[in-house]
């Protein structure tokens, strides 16, 4: 029986991980950016949200699924391998499908930057290939870490090597698939220890079909009001526009990656103490994970938006002037991304509440598309962001009305209502600094704003806050 892993721990290996992918940006983009220029980075954003809704068609719902299920099995070799052969042959079926019809696609109706679209197709190959959501299910999220370490550093190390002009965008095209490709290769050589291969059993696979169905509906639908804007801003402007709203979307992703990191950790282990009917652990753990989560989603939403107007020219150079409003009405998406996230992660899947969570998100996406044909004509990539932040708003209020009584959400909002406050003193005070230099207006910015929410937020913590036992975790 293998051991159950240190929840600390998990969470450690993760976050490690996405500071790593936050870091990594940071080195990369200011050089990318300035080398392709806002044209080949938005041919190479275009591009990628096509081959993109591919992987999609490839994985289906699988990756919450997996997760699910294999969560519910881990101390069982025998049955977490029926339920990983029976899960993965129909994400081989699926991928199989998804890469002839991706090539088909490009092969018939795309003529302009063919080699670009061929180039990301390794992305579908990959995605065939992805067996990351079994070693999640197994909470076993070090050695994903580790892999996914490595993959990071050769492939910025490639990027400073090999992308020297603006046509390099193929072979920037290149370098990010084809590690996406081995980061996956690899995961294989680690799963072989926690399955027993004579159990390859398919003799279940319908009874997974539908679940897995029903769980890419939510999947295509947040992923059309997170990749359906650049493809739009593509087709109804031009690829630069796509390049400024890339830009601002690199920076927001930042401090989601860390939302992820979370709910990434917490679907299994909430998954695993329902099964085991552990509801005083859940409640515990959802109340510290609300805490925890708007400290950091507040923290950063009103963070980036007080040094975003030094802080863009100074990362990405001349040209991406017009990312920062795109930044500043994209930023509080991210705090509705995070609520709905432990929502998600933490009662819709783990208590199979599957239609509910599809029907939230369905709304969100006919939001983002209807918003976009509005808004995006008018106010370019704006308007995309405008319509993001719609969107995701709806869905986080949709969850929060479904999960209100069962979540305490009235207790999780009073305790998140003092962060808004506290981000709302250090930008007032961040946007008062000006130097006339950029890059000293960054740093005083930053050092300030971050000693103010955090000197605060610790005041707050220790003298008002309502339920300190909740900060000791489990």
């Amino acid at each position: 029986m293998p051991k159950t892993p240190k929840l600390a721990y998990n969470i450690i290996y993760n976050v490690a991980y996405q500071i790593l992918s936050i870091i990594v940006p940071l080195i990369t983009a200011p050089y990318v950016f300035r080398i392709l220029g806002k044209d080949g980075i938005g041919l190479y954003g275009y591009s990628f949200s096509v081959a993109h809704y591919f992987t999609l068609f490839c994985m289906l719902g699988i990756l919450n699924y997996g997760v699910r299920e294999i969560s519910t099995v881990s101390d069982n070799i025998i049955e977490r391998s029926k339920k990983f052969f029976q899960i993965y042959s129909i994400q081989l079926i699926s991928g199989v499908f998804s890469l002839l019809s991706y090539f088909l696609l490009v092969n018939s109706y795309v003529h302009e930057e063919q080699k670009i679209f061929l180039v990301q197709g390794i992305f579908v190959i990959s995605a065939m290939l992805d067996v990351s959501w079994f070693l999640f299910g197994m909470e076993n999220f070090r050695i994903t870490t580790i892999i996914s370490i490595i993959n990071k550093v050769i492939t910025t190390t490639c990027i400073f090597l090999f992308i020297h002009k603006q046509t390099d965008v193929y072979l920037y095209a290149a370098i990010l698939s084809l590690g996406s490709l081995f980061n996956n290769i690899f995961y294989w050589i680690v799963i072989k220890k926690y399955l027993d291969w004579s159990f390859c059993d398919f003799s279940g696979i319908t009874r997974h079909l539908k679940p897995i169905l029903i769980l890419f509906i939510p999947v295509i639908a947040i992923n059309i009001y997170k990749y359906i804007d650049k493809i739009m801003l593509g087709a109804i402007l031009d690829v630069s526009e796509v390049g400024i709203y890339e830009a601002a979307e690199k920076l927001q992703n930042f401090p989601l990656c860390l939302i992820a990191a979370f709910g990434t950790v917490m679907l299994p282990r909430i998954s695993n103490l329902r099964a085991n009917s552990k509801s005083a652990d859940v409640n515990h753990y959802n109340m510290l994970s609300f805490v925890a989560l708007m400290f950091v989603c507040f923290g950063m939403a009103f963070g980036l938006a007080g040094i975003s107007e030094s802080f863009i020219p100074l990362f990405y150079g001349e040209g991406y002037n017009e990312s920062v409003q795109v930044l500043q009405w994209l930023l509080p998406s991210m705090i509705f991304v995070g609520w709905a996230n432990i929502i998600r992660t933490q009662y819709l899947l783990p208590y199979r509440m599957d239609k509910t969570f599809c029907a939230s998100v369905i709304v969100g996406a006919v939001i983002n598309i209807f918003s976009n044909l509005l808004f995006i004509p008018i106010y370019g990539a704006t308007g995309a962001a405008i319509s993001t932040t719609f969107a995701e708003f709806t869905v986080c209020s949709y969850q929060s009305y479904v999960a209100y009584k069962d979540m305490n959400l009235g207790l999780a909002m009073k305790c998140s209502v003092p962060y808004i406050l506290i981000g709302m003193v250090m930008y007032i005070i961040m946007v008062q600094i000006h130097i006339r230099e950029d890059v000293y207006a960054f740093i005083l910015r930053l050092v300030v704003g971050t000693v103010i929410y955090l000197a605060l937020s610790l005041v707050y913590l220790n003298k008002f806050f309502p339920f300190k036992t909740l900060i000791k975790t489990k």
